[in-house]
């Protein structure tokens, strides 16, 4: 862990704007401002105030109310990606969420609300004070350009949760706590005012220091207010700000898919907004992105399961599934070496783009970034917003994009096993051999006997402990090709890019096949004699080729649900496409109701504390 790289997490006591926020003032009692600590009436002073009030933002989204254990319940859970996971009776907040059973008195509903309204505080305190700080003029726009992003950021997630929401644009005094509602347009308004402000000022990615990665950029608020009017339908400004994005020279796809969400990935080429986080041996600077969705047993608790109905969505051979789904008996280095299967949850699969690295000394210090924009998400927000402007070359011409590079780490073609119904990504060496009939997937590796492995050798194996990554079910040990040995996988792909779609070849190997692991056991291991079939070459998640525009709104989509899955997307993308009701009832969750389900409830306490100003969304 390179913690010299966690910047803007290690900046700023967590405590610090709060008491800020809380500090009451009494005239009378004295009239000397107290010596030796911080109120609101001798903070915003000097140029180090203005730079710790922002960093005060930014710290804000690691913690527990907005992108934590309320978060991935009210986005991944509530879809059709993910399921509660954990074990029966763990979690009932996010079990109802999962069912659509919330209602306004649901733990993590408030948590959200009040998680993204004391960002809102925060953001507000600093763009109404700083101005009036004596500091470099340069420094004093950028910084307020950072926390109007920031301020956008929080307002742009309550708008689409919750639709019409509260619009506060200063710190209130006691008087003013109880706020009714305001139009949802009237907060787009202020989310566009912010960004286009923000866009003015902010840096281009490459001209902020190392020490400053994580900051937000003048790409990041083109990106966000890309998004914004996407969810707005309006497509003009959408293509607009993405292809300014797109046309910055700032951003490329990182190469190879597995490597996006790992540690090695954090900061990447194709990384727009990523909120960073540190592994001390203290509580500042961390998160518990992680915890929540980390193996039950093993540093976590087991949450956030990819569904069935995620996993069947992948194209044959998509690496981008591997990179995704964590799975019982594959390699996990951060926990005993391997996953190990929980005896009390049921068909356990976790979020692999959570990369789960062990804490450092406690549950709530995890050092994983957060990524939250991406290069991808861009690059389809303007691929989407071409095509309904009817630009369908252009469109295809960006979708293919993020195919092309999901598809071509070392190369572009794959390999289906007609008799199997399995393909083998080239040159990920995954395979899925899927049973569609029961909805049951089985997964293995084929791996390259690189040299002195025995039989005995691989007999004793523990999964996830070999070299060369064993994991459970099946284990294929390719030995020759078309009747020629190869001794490593350079040998395997050099026969493979030989061939043309269309031709076969035939693959001898040795089968291995182990049992999963549970909560203490080792793994057993079978040898099976070797065998060869015949394997027919096939193109790997080929390009889109259709101009017709309701099917290249469907790869589109299609597209955004594999490349941002478990990403915290999906729920809010498929309400702004007008088909909640329709994908949620195909996916089983029958208690959707269209025209409710859209929105969150308000929380309850929220109402009760306004006075009845608040009034309940429709349907709660």
């Amino acid at each position: 862990m390179n913690i010299r790289r966690k910047y803007i997490a290690t900046l700023l006591s967590l405590g610090l704007i709060l008491m800020l926020v809380n500090v009451a003032c009494e005239e009378d009692v004295l009239d000397k401002k107290p010596l030796g600590q911080q109120t609101s009436e001798t903070f915003f002073e000097t140029e180090a105030h203005a730079v710790e009030s922002v960093n005060a933002i930014y710290s804000h989204l690691r913690s527990w109310g907005v992108h934590i254990f309320p978060f991935i319940g009210a986005t991944d859970i509530i879809s059709d990606d993910a399921k509660k996971g954990s074990v029966p009776g763990d979690g009932t907040q996010m079990e109802n969420l999962d069912d659509f059973v919330h209602n306004s008195t649901n733990s993590a509903i408030f948590g959200l609300w009040n998680g993204y309204y004391q960002g809102v505080s925060r953001a507000n305190r600093a763009i109404n004070n700083i101005p009036g700080i004596k500091m470099d003029d340069q420094l004093k726009e950028r910084l307020i350009g950072e926390a109007k992003f920031l301020r956008a950021y929080f307002y742009f997630f309550l708008v689409r949760g919750w639709g019409d929401v509260p619009l506060i644009k200063k710190q209130l005094s006691s008087d003013e706590y109880r706020q009714a509602k305001d139009p949802a347009s009237e907060v787009y308004d202020l989310i566009i005012s912010d960004l286009e402000d923000a866009i003015e000022v902010l840096p281009l990615k490459s001209e902020y220091s190392d020490a400053n990665l994580g900051r937000a950029t003048k790409g990041a608020a083109r990106g966000l207010l890309a998004k914004v009017y996407l969810f707005q339908g309006d497509y003009e400004n959408t293509e607009k700000y993405a292809d300014q994005v797109i046309n910055s020279g700032q951003y490329s796809l990182m190469s190879d898919v597995t490597e996006i969400h790992s540690q090695d990935g954090e900061f990447n080429s194709g990384s727009i907004f990523e909120i960073a986080s540190a592994a001390k041996e203290s509580t500042l600077g961390g998160s518990s992105y992680s915890t929540p969705q980390r193996p039950r047993g093993q540093n976590g608790w087991g949450f956030n399961n990819p569904t069935h109905n995620l996993m069947n969505a992948f194209e044959p051979g998509d690496p981008r599934l591997d990179a995704t789904v964590l799975y019982v008996g594959e390699p996990f280095p951060e926990a005993e070496g391997h996953v190990r299967d929980h005896p009390d949850m049921e068909d356990e699969h976790y979020n692999q783009k959570n990369w789960s690295p062990k804490p450092v000394s406690a549950w709530n210090v995890d050092p994983e970034n957060i990524r939250r924009l991406r290069y991808a998400d861009v690059l389809l927000m303007a691929a989407e917003a071409k095509n309904e402007l009817g630009k369908t070359g252009p469109a295809r011409t960006l979708l293919n994009q993020v195919r092309e590079r999901a598809r071509d780490r070392q190369g572009t073609v794959g390999m289906e096993v007609a008799n199997l119904d399995t393909t083998v990504a080239h040159p990920d060496l995954l395979t899925e051999i899927r049973n569609m009939g029961n909805e049951s997937i089985a997964y293995g590796k084929i791996v390259f006997n690189e040299g002195a492995a025995s039989q005995t050798d691989l007999a004793t194996a523990n999964a996830g402990g070999h070299d060369k990554g064993f994991f459970y079910e099946n284990l294929d040990i390719i030995t020759q090709v078309d009747g020629t040995p190869v001794a490593d996988a350079s040998e395997f792909w050099n026969a493979l890019d030989q061939k043309s779609p269309g031709e076969t070849m035939d693959v001898t190997f040795v089968k291995i096949e182990q049992t999963a692991p549970s909560q203490n056991s080792t793994v057993e291991t079978t040898v099976n004699a070797e065998q060869t079939i015949s394997l027919e070459v096939s193109q790997l998640l080929p390009d889109i080729t259709t101009g017709d525009q309701g099917q290249l709104r469907e790869a589109i989509w299609h597209e955004r649900r594999v490349e941002l899955a478990m990403e915290q997307h999906r729920f809010f993308d498929i309400v702004r496409q007008g088909r909640a009701a329709e994908v949620m009832q195909a996916a089983g969750k029958s208690n959707f109701e269209e025209g409710t389900h859209e929105k969150f409830p308000i929380p309850q306490t929220e109402i009760d504390l306004s006075g009845g100003r608040l009034t309940q969304n429709s349907g709660y």
